[in-house]
């Protein structure tokens, strides 16, 4: 009778291992599943991308651009800012050395 519930606990085990070995691959053929999907639409997306910025690119050289915004304030006070900061070169520090040339 205790060889018969060995037995029978035993077999019970390989049961439920193979149970979980089956899950384990099922969720994996899933998971794999949904990653070539999701590879193919990036793919997708990436070739729709493409041939936008290859059309942009033509506009822009052939010289056919769509209605352009116009520069709203702040904008134009940002690039006023760039070009004072670029055409600034003079330091607000003064640089004081003594008569070796080295600084004080």
């Amino acid at each position: 009778m205790v060889k018969g519930l060995i037995g029978f606990a035993l077999s019970m085990l390989y049961i439920e291992i193979s149970i979980i070995a089956l899950l384990i691959i099922l969720q994996t053929g899933f998971i794999i599943f949904l990653h070539r999907g999701m590879i193919r639409a990036v793919g997708i997306g990436l070739k729709n991308l493409d041939s936008s910025i290859a059309e942009a690119i033509e506009k822009v050289l052939s010289g056919e651009l769509p209605n352009i915004d116009p520069v709203n304030p702040m904008q134009a006070m940002i690039m006023q800012l760039i070009q004072d900061k670029m055409t600034n070169n003079n330091p607000n520090i003064d640089i004081i050395r003594d008569e070796h040339g080295k600084f004080k």
